[in-house]
């Protein structure tokens, strides 16, 4: 047994079954090849969240993950409402009497 074997990479698994890492990628919508692609796939991926976690190029497999696998960032910010609860319903719009303020006084 290896005793830190090379990562599994999608372009490898690419090479390895002579594609192109674009070709592995349009073939996984092909149903003929889909359990064997999506098995690799699976692999690939397994391996990328072991490296991420082990903290061995965890910026590497931050991109990875994101551009093969569908990962993001993700972060949530209340930026309306200050934190307090949104009242449901419509919100109070004040109609318009057609006066102008400089006109009340006349």
């Amino acid at each position: 047994m290896i005793a830190d074997p090379a990562p599994y990479t999608m372009s490898g698994l690419a090479r390895r079954i002579g594609l192109s890492r674009q070709g592995l990628i349009d073939y996984k919508n092909r149903d003929e090849y889909l359990d064997a692609i999506k098995e690799a796939r699976s692999k690939v991926h397994e391996d990328v969240e072991t490296r991420l976690m082990d903290g061995k190029a965890q910026s590497g497999a931050i991109f990875n993950l994101k551009n093969n696998f569908g990962w993001r960032d993700e972060s949530q910010r209340d930026i309306t409402s200050g934190g307090k609860p949104i009242m449901q319903g419509a919100a109070h719009v004040p109609q318009d009497d057609g006066v102008r303020q400089d006109q009340q006084s006349e």
